[in-house]
């Protein structure tokens, strides 16, 4: 859903939005108590009388809530987030009808936890493009202390610096996630620019800034899993997982020991392979509904075979289309494959599919449900690599 303030008016309690108001110094006036439902356009006209510093500010915090109230998994995390934190949620929370009114509560009594609720929901968002995935790496705990941070950031800095000549500035932070997955953000300046920005004082203006871009960094020390979401190609990744185990997990970088390939879809080339499934998941279907191939012996880049799941069986046009008797399937290489399940959830049909290269996978980008029953199916079928070496 598209932030709008008349829909987060429209959508939240009068109860909380008085508490919202009166927190950060705004008046509120005996009259909006009694607003029925469709009070919006009244109410959204008063709110723009609010004077600009206000409105300000208050917007910044309706905007923060609406991002984790636009879907269910968004509150669901406010849940772990409490629970991690040994806190538990009031009834208040749970009788509320309106993920607008829940995420505002959440806000309104824990402050304090807020920040790691939106850390989480923020990660999760990232795009898949660019999320790597690095395997088999030893099982240790994380180096969080401050002096080690710095390291790591001066290291980070140091290497863009190199490679890209920005970077100068850098700043790590880190926060746990659960009591196995560890998250470094590194944060650091881009190439200076000009920007047009609307000031409320001086209006429109142009302003020499310098902009951040971000790394992340997950660390999962139970499954020796490391997940990197950066932009740049192979050598960027492996330079920024060397850096990681040299300054954060004090190990010494050793590529022969590295299984670069996370997902094992080679495999999935062949007609016999067995998408096995338990019946208490609910899954009625899986079908491959795109492959893509490398051939590298006669200098082709790379073959794509795209079909309608349900309605095409994805071997036989493999086996018609390609002409595979000519092309041999043993010298065909899967660089990526696109997976559809079909399932039941909450007694509803529903589909979503799984983009998976040997190096990453899209399940990190699903709703909580998908990402668990696909994670599940993955190591299941015994394409998630992390299952074969634990």
């Amino acid at each position: 859903m598209n932030y709008r303030p008349q829909k987060f008016l429209r959508l939240t309690s009068n109860s909380l939005l008085k508490e919202l108001f009166t927190q950060q110094g705004c008046a509120w006036k005996k009259l909006w108590d009694n607003l029925p439902p469709c009070r919006t356009d009244f109410m959204y006209s008063e709110y723009r009388e609010l004077p600009q510093a206000a409105r300000h500010n208050i917007e910044l915090i309706m905007q923060e809530v609406y991002s984790v109230a636009s879907s269910e998994d968004g509150i669901n995390q406010l849940v772990k987030t409490a629970k991690f934190c040994g806190l538990e949620l009031a009834k208040e929370f749970f009788k509320y009808r309106s993920r607008c009114d829940k995420a505002l509560w959440f806000y309104l009594r824990n402050q304090n936890l807020w920040e790691h609720a939106m850390r989480c929901a923020y990660s999760d968002s990232l795009s898949k493009k660019y999320w790597r995935r690095h395997i088999n790496l030893p099982l240790k705990d994380p180096k969080t202390e401050k002096v080690s941070l710095e390291r790591f950031g001066e290291a980070i800095s140091s290497f863009y610096i190199d490679s890209e000549g920005r970077g100068h500035g850098v700043k790590v932070e880190h926060f746990k996630r659960s009591e196995a997955l560890d998250y470094f953000f590194v944060y650091l300046s881009d190439h200076p620019k000009v920007y047009e920005v609307w000031d409320a004082e001086l209006g429109f203006r142009r302003k020499n800034e310098c902009h951040l871009f971000e790394l992340v960094f997950a660390w999962d020390h139970t499954l020796g899993v490391l997940e990197i979401h950066a932009g740049g190609g192979n050598s960027a990744q492996l330079a920024l997982m060397e850096i990681f185990l040299h300054e954060i997990m004090e190990e010494l970088f050793t590529f022969s020991s590295i299984d670069k390939h996370a997902y094992n879809i080679d495999q999935l080339k062949y007609s016999g392979f067995n998408f096995y499934t338990e019946p208490e998941d609910g899954v009625l279907g899986v079908f491959i509904k795109k492959m893509i191939f490398s051939k590298q012996e006669k200098g082709e880049r790379t073959i794509a075979l795209q079909v309608a799941p349900g309605l095409e069986d994805f071997y036989e046009a493999l086996e018609h289309d390609l002409n595979i008797k000519e092309l041999n399937l043993r010298s065909l290489n899967v660089e990526k494959v696109t997976l559809l399940i079909k399932a039941i959830h909450n007694g509803r049909v529903c589909s979503f599919s799984i983009d998976i290269s040997k190096t990453s996978c899209n399940l990190k980008s699903k709703c909580e449900w998908q990402r668990i029953l696909g994670e599940k199916c993955l190591s299941c079928w015994r394409i998630d690599n992390v299952t074969m070496l634990a």
